[in-house]
């Protein structure tokens, strides 16, 4: 059995980020990815079993650390429960805009490997804005009866931006946009 190089898989997954996250998947082959990454395209192989495979490793390693880099900079946090969910989506729409061709990938369900670690990574995230919106609820500053169905929403809105949305709008003007909606239907109003 061959012993794998890490710094070789590193080499490879830097290569293919260059292609994958500037360029649709189906335009980018494993060939162009072995030669950006000097190794002959059987190599590739030794570390990825096809191209859904290394493409799923990119994906969840980007997600991976936006999800990870939100509950760090969450935890224990003095921000509001709304200013919190500023972070989120703040998180989220930057993340859109350094992969946006993630989103026309998932739309065209060319993925077809395990993804198991990119869904665990998902639930993390919602659950983590289901989080902050149940602390806004019981701090009476927000009013939402459904937080486990809003943290889907929050998802989908950048989502939707990305696969429907205008392509003139920039990413401030997309989080000032989610926020915006997302208070006015948020916000508690005692009458």
């Amino acid at each position: 059995m061959q012993v794998l190089d890490e710094e070789k898989r590193h080499s490879i997954e830097i290569a293919a980020a260059k292609l994958f996250f500037t360029r649709p998947f189906h335009e980018v082959k494993l060939d162009e990815v072995a030669k950006e990454a000097r190794i002959g395209k059987g190599t590739l192989y030794l570390y990825f079993r096809s191209k859904e495979d290394l493409y799923l490793s990119l994906v969840y390693k980007a997600f991976s650390h936006l999800v990870d880099h939100l509950k760090q900079q969450l935890s224990n946090s003095p921000l509001s429960p709304r200013e919190q969910l500023e972070v989120i989506v703040q998180g989220l729409a930057h993340f859109a805009f350094q992969y946006p061709h993630l989103f026309q990938f998932v739309k065209a369900c060319e993925l077809q490997g395990d993804r198991t670690e990119v869904e665990q990574k998902r639930t993390e995230l919602t659950y983590l804005i289901e989080m902050v919106l149940s602390q806004g609820v019981q701090q009476g500053i927000l009013s939402d009866t459904h937080p486990e169905l809003t943290a889907q929403y929050i998802l989908s809105f950048i989502r939707g931006a990305f696969l429907y949305g205008p392509p003139v709008v920039n990413e401030r003007e997309l989080c000032t946009h989610i926020s915006t909606l997302l208070f006015n239907g948020l916000e508690r109003r005692d009458a």
